[in-house]
């Protein structure tokens, strides 16, 4: 789900709080239009998405560092049991510098390191944010 809502942060506009789908013709939808679609329960994790989307777009980061991220999320060893952990961790470190080298070398070394620790903190929100919201997707009997 991380991954997910990675692949959509450059359909958000921090200028009109919204998403725009691409399509025939574009789609363009805001939180505040969404909140009355979705479940009481699940609001207040959809909103958290929205804070998400709009602090990602106010950092302003290189259109590459989500796709970076995308495969940095995708080689987490966190919930799952693995075969082996550490090929998995060492391609996520591979692409962690790889975000970080590419910073960078676009944004310089104080931007880069200032950019990375806000990154940090907000895969660790988002993903705690889609765990809560998987779980609440989950239908238990």
């Amino acid at each position: 789900m991380v991954c997910i809502v990675l692949s959509c942060v450059h359909l958000y506009s921090a200028k009109t709080s919204s998403l725009t789908w691409p399509g025939a013709p574009p789609t363009t939808f805001s939180l505040q239009q969404v909140l009355p679609l979705v479940e009481p329960e699940i609001r207040d994790e959809v909103t958290r998405l929205g804070q998400f989307l709009d602090t990602f777009a106010k950092l302003d980061t290189p259109r590459f560092a989500a796709n970076l991220m995308i495969f940095i999320a995708m080689f987490s060893s966190e919930f799952c049991s693995l075969e082996d952990k550490e090929a998995v961790a060492e391609a996520r470190s591979r692409y962690t510098k790889l975000l970080y080298e590419c910073l960078c070398q676009t944004i310089g070394v104080r931007r880069a390191c200032t950019i990375a620790s806000k990154l940090h903190v907000m895969m660790q929100n988002l993903d705690r944010i889609c765990q809560i919201l998987g779980q609440k997707f989950v239908n238990v009997s």
